[in-house]
């Protein structure tokens, strides 16, 4: 029965640390999205300005933009982030300036990719809201028995999903891998794909660079997150024990 019951600790303590980094993912994905996922940083320092001086002059479609200030970029790319959190809504309305005229920053193939993101965003925020829902009941089950897993087991979880990563990294690459992604989210008939002469969203953002930057910060961050819940947890534990005895050890 005790081997039983060690067995059972174990299984709900791993499913807790897997929902534990689920719900971290969502966290620190909204807080990027609230700081528009740095995108003042990348510009200014990862070469998207230089990007945008050398690209936006070919666009075929849309004049000038390489003489937009870097504010103006930085409200743009905010402007597609809440847009792609509002179900599109706004993306119409994103436009800049020119001697002559306004001119509208996305093209109607554009939009509809961007409102297909957005249907993605939608749904991986409703998914994670039932996550948190799973998360916040196991979380009470397990203070309640003191079956929090101990930090080693994250630990070793973070271990064995590192290396899964990175002998992904090193066997797809991230260009493959953002490519294999598009063509799994998107039917066939969907253009997702835009050169840098056909398109001021790709040249704006530096694709697909941008998405590599924004990768690696949003996984250090969902890291540490899943790390100070992890110790949390257990702190929280060591301060119940001496509360009430759990109902089965």
């Amino acid at each position: 029965m005790n081997q039983l019951i060690q067995t059972v600790r174990f299984i709900l303590g791993s499913l807790w640390l897997l929902l534990s980094l689920f719900v971290a993912v969502g966290v620190v994905w909204w807080a990027l999205a609230q700081a528009h996922f740095l995108y003042p940083v990348w510009h200014d320092h990862a070469g998207i300005a230089d990007t945008i001086e050398r690209h936006a002059p070919d666009n075929h479609f849309k004049p000038d933009f390489a003489h937009t200030s870097a504010d103006t970029r930085y409200q743009l790319f905010a402007g597609i982030v809440a847009a792609l959190h509002q179900r599109g809504e706004g993306l119409t309305q994103l436009t800049y300036q020119t001697p002559e005229q306004t001119v509208p920053l996305l093209r109607p193939a554009e939009i509809e990719h961007l409102k297909a993101v957005a249907t993605v965003v939608e749904r991986g925020t409703e998914l994670w809201w039932w996550g948190l829902l799973a998360w916040a009941l196991l979380t009470a089950m397990l203070l309640w028995q003191r079956w929090t897993p101990p930090p080693g087991q994250a630990w070793w979880l973070l271990l064995g999903l590192g290396v899964v990563g990175g002998l992904a990294w090193l066997t797809v690459g991230f260009e493959a891998a953002f490519y294999g992604l598009h063509e799994a989210l998107f039917p066939a008939s969907h253009q997702w794909f835009f050169y840098y002469e056909e398109s001021l969203m790709t040249t704006l953002m530096q694709a697909p660079d941008l998405f590599a930057w924004i990768g690696a910060t949003w996984l250090g961050l969902t890291l540490v997150a899943f790390a100070m819940t992890a110790h949390a947890m257990k702190a929280l534990e060591n301060q119940l024990v001496d509360k009430h005895p759990p109902y089965m050890v």
